[in-house]
């Protein structure tokens, strides 16, 4: 994948350091942002992704849209289910407190969220994102992000992410590792762009 990495603006001397330091790790450019769009920073570059790192946390930029951590939909579900709701995926798993869930399509971590609230302090999710930058945004999200409520950031924390491919992972992992193994991919339908994220 071809992508560099850069900041905002203004960037706190924290964020930079933490930019740089993803930059070497990954042994990919940094950029200084400086005064320049990122868009110029795509041209100069000639990069299809930035990775930016900002105060409110880092975010991928792409010519067809931006990905960055937040709740989504699985603020809502939690709010259904403790007020006694039923959620579809919770049913059809049946899941339990105390329960194991491998989530081998994470995305952004909708589902593993709700899972995770479901499943409890007791429970484990795993989560498989294949994509490193996707696996990035949501490892750094789900230990950054503060809930409105103590269970749902408790809920957060507790799922492990792991940037691997689903099918080498699977051939690995002992029999009966886990209650439930889940797929749901974070495209419906297949866009070319996506081939940017791999």
């Amino acid at each position: 994948m071809n992508f560099v990495i850069t900041t905002g603006y203004h960037p706190t001397a924290a964020t930079e350091q933490a930019a740089r330091e993803f930059a070497q790790q990954l042994n990919v450019e940094f950029v200084a942002r400086n005064r320049n769009s990122l868009a110029t920073i795509q041209k100069n570059f000639h990069v299809d992704v930035i990775l930016l790192f900002s105060k409110q946390g880092p975010l991928i930029y792409t010519d067809d849209g931006n990905y960055f951590f937040h709740l989504s939909m699985a603020d809502l579900r939690i709010k259904n289910l403790k007020n006694g709701k039923h959620d579809h995926m919770i049913n059809a798993m049946q899941l339990q407190p105390g329960m194991s869930v491998l989530d081998c399509t994470l995305g952004l971590a909708t589902d593993a969220i709700v899972a995770s609230f479901a499943t409890g302090p007791s429970g484990k999710v795993t989560g498989l994102e294949n994509s490193l930058l996707l696996a990035f945004i949501a490892k750094a999200g789900l230990s950054g992000f503060i809930g409105e409520s103590p269970d749902i950031t408790a809920a957060l924390r507790q799922i492990e992410v792991i940037q691997a491919d689903s099918e080498k992972y699977l051939c690995h992992v002992p029999d009966e590792s886990y209650d439930i193994v889940y797929f749901d991919p974070m495209f419906r339908q297949p866009i070319q762009s996506s081939s940017n994220l791999k």
